[in-house]
């Protein structure tokens, strides 16, 4: 498995993370060619550019967007992320970081995460910094995301509501129970956008693991000081997550079936796992459903606030549950259509299978015009 880890002697933000990804290797050629199917080419340019930052060779994310009046809510970004070409691992991932952002902006505002309409973060740049970031992640295969303490800073910023303290409120909710070190820096360090990709993974050291490479994404800010982002890739043994993980349960016996997707995209967009339901009769006969969340330990409080906020129940167990998984590896299968995407599962360092990927299937049948069992039948055969 890889854990991507990042070192924050200066901070982070949205244009740090997706030039330190590129730093780390990451394809940008396939990089650029998967934003393009968000369909806002047209609003931006992107280069990526070597950049010096005080003896550092650092990759530079230059995104220039024009400045826009309109500002987007989560249900605008999240229709422009689902209809896009990314892969399903980004997509989630994406969804999974603007989700957050969502989140800590509601508390901040008193709003539900769907009713808040993002500013900064709602702009073309910040959109392609967050998505361009979970595109790289994909790339680079990376399975966790760790990171060492925050840098503290203090001082105030201007942004769409006027003066504000830092760190910015969204922030400090995003790092709630957090480790900050250092002497107070009188500038912004930790960006919402950089926080929310912090808040998809756990402040952890890494050991036990190979370390596969290094790269430094440049910040804009001419500070005085370096100002740069520095992300290393490991590799583990392991076949999966080597920390424990969350299971949570709740029964609802009261609540309308239509209201089950909902839950389910909250509970993933609030970084769970895996969620699934199963039927059971409860008090008086009444039929019901049990529900069952598997999430890391640090998105506890995350999960159980998505299902408070997106359920009926009115309490829930939890316990922690040792796992494994299997390493995936991105693989190609022929057919007689041409080449089919496929998820090649490990153990070990062994193969243990090679599925092709469903939506890849279904695309071939489609522009094809062949069910979609068929597909499967010529990939069998090669």
């Amino acid at each position: 498995m890889n854990i991507l880890y990042f070192d924050l002697p200066r901070g982070i933000s949205g244009d740090m993370a997706l030039g330190a990804m590129a730093g780390l290797g990451a394809d940008t050629d396939l990089l650029i060619k998967a934003l393009e199917t968000l369909g806002l080419s047209d609003k931006y340019t992107i280069a990526f550019r070597r950049k010096n930052s005080y003896g550092m060779d650092c990759c530079d994310a230059d995104i220039r967007a024009a400045h826009e009046h309109a500002h987007r809510t989560f249900a605008d970004i999240k229709a422009i992320i689902e209809g896009s070409g990314l892969s399903e691992k980004a997509k989630e991932m994406s969804l999974g970081i603007f989700y957050r952002l969502a989140v800590a902006e509601g508390k901040v505002h008193g709003k539900a995460p769907e009713e808040v309409h993002f500013h900064e973060v709602g702009a073309i740049d910040s959109i392609i910094d967050i998505c361009g970031f979970a595109v790289c992640a994909d790339l680079l295969e990376v399975g966790e995301i760790r990171f060492g303490a925050l840098p503290a800073f203090s001082g105030t910023i201007e942004c769409a509501h006027g003066t504000i303290p830092l760190p910015a409120p969204a922030v400090c909710e995003l790092t709630v129970g957090l480790r900050y070190e250092g002497e107070p820096q009188n500038t912004e360090l930790i960006t919402p956008t950089g926080a929310a990709i912090l808040a998809m993974g756990v402040q952890k050291p890494v050991s036990g693991a190979r370390l596969m490479g290094a790269g430094c994404g440049s910040g804009k800010r001419d500070t005085g000081k370096p100002n740069y982002l520095r992300a290393l890739l490991y590799k583990t043994d392991e076949t999966g997550p080597e920390d424990r993980v969350l299971e949570i349960e709740f029964e609802t016996d009261d609540m309308n079936p239509e209201l089950y997707p909902a839950l389910s995209e909250a509970l993933y967009g609030a970084g769970a796992l895996e969620v699934f339901a199963q039927s059971v009769f409860m008090k008086k006969g009444r039929p019901g459903l049990l529900v069952t969340v598997l999430c890391h330990l640090s998105e506890k409080d995350r999960v159980a606030e998505a299902i408070f906020a997106n359920s009926t129940t009115i309490g829930l167990r939890y316990s922690e549950k040792d796992r494994i998984t299997l390493d995936r590896e991105q693989a190609s299968l022929s057919s007689p259509w041409g080449p089919v995407k496929a998820k090649k599962t490990l153990y070990k360092g062994k193969t243990v299978n090679v599925k092709p990927e469903a939506e890849d299937c279904l695309r071939i049948a489609r522009e094809n015009s062949v069910p979609l069992k068929e597909v499967y039948e010529g990939i069998k055969k090669g």
